[in-house]
């Protein structure tokens, strides 16, 4: 059996204080210590202007962790795997390309309209801009179905029958220029430019911003028909669009669910809001 020497234990002795002894410059020099660590933190925390935690809302910055890799990979060193490269199946291709909402979908708009501005002359002088207004068809459905003229403005990143071409980003108009922005059936093409449009749409809008899309499916078949419509799209929850809605300072003024499988090409469930903008200076 090993036994450590007696030099060993007497050196640990002289480092481990007696249980129940009070050394005072001991501490004090762990006060000291503390003290000095305290002040190196809070030194640090100024350096990288960082609070004590984002939960007080107050941290703007973080700092930056070191790192060994590149930012960006180089496009020439991305291998895709054959089965990563189908191609579209033909009737997915065309149901990408459909410029059109189904009226069924819309319905809930045409009547928010009509009850909204019931004067015809009043009516004719209602500003609409049809964000994403594809073939113009939607605009033409709202007119016959509430026999009333609104003055419409159409863009569409692939524009036809008149429409306006636009780059799909941010839309371009000065501030209180259209009494209605619309964007119907058209944000889950979008992708990453949702919160521009809405931004852009909470300045251009004098009165209304209405927003019709696909939800995010529940079911595996709405899930595949959503795919099926836009692959490349983004679909999204009630619940998130709302809390999208919430961060413009957007309050909702009628809000409702169209008939189910309304789209009649693939089972979705759509949602129709009508927002108003907060109010303005």
């Amino acid at each position: 059996m090993w036994c450590a020497p007696l030099w060993y234990l007497l050196f640990l002795r002289l480092l481990l204080p007696v249980r129940g002894a009070s050394f005072p410059e001991a501490d004090a020099i762990d006060v000291d210590e503390l003290e000095a660590h305290a002040a190196g933190f809070e030194l640090l925390q100024k350096r990288h202007k960082l609070s004590d935690g984002p939960a007080d809302g107050q941290q703007k910055t973080f700092p930056e962790t070191p790192r060994t890799y590149d930012d960006l990979v180089p496009p020439g060193l991305v291998h895709y795997k054959p089965e990563y490269l189908l191609q579209d199946k033909p009737e997915t291709i065309m149901l990408r390309h459909v410029h059109h909402s189904a009226w069924m979908c819309n319905y809930p708009i045409f009547v928010w309209l009509n009850e909204t501005f019931p004067d015809p002359e009043i009516a004719s002088k209602i500003e609409i801009l049809d964000v994403g207004g594809g073939d113009r068809r939607f605009e033409k459905l709202a007119d016959t179905f509430n026999h009333k003229k609104y003055k419409w403005t159409c863009l569409d990143v692939t524009p036809e029958n008149g429409c306006n071409a636009y780059p799909g980003d941010r839309l371009r108009f000065p501030a209180n220029s259209a009494d209605i922005v619309m964007f119907v059936d058209m944000f889950h093409h979008v992708i990453d430019g949702v919160f521009d449009l809405l931004q852009d749409a909470a300045q251009i809008a004098r009165q209304y911003v209405v927003v019709q899309d696909v939800l995010h499916g529940d079911t595996y078949g709405e899930v595949l028909g959503n795919l099926d419509h836009e692959w490349h799209g983004v679909y999204r929850t009630e619940y998130e669009w709302e809390r999208i809605f919430e961060m413009f300072d957007f309050r909702i003024v009628f809000k409702q669910r169209p008939e189910y499988d309304c789209g009649l090409w693939f089972p979705a469930v759509h949602m129709v809001w009508v927002l108003a903008p907060k109010e303005k200076p």
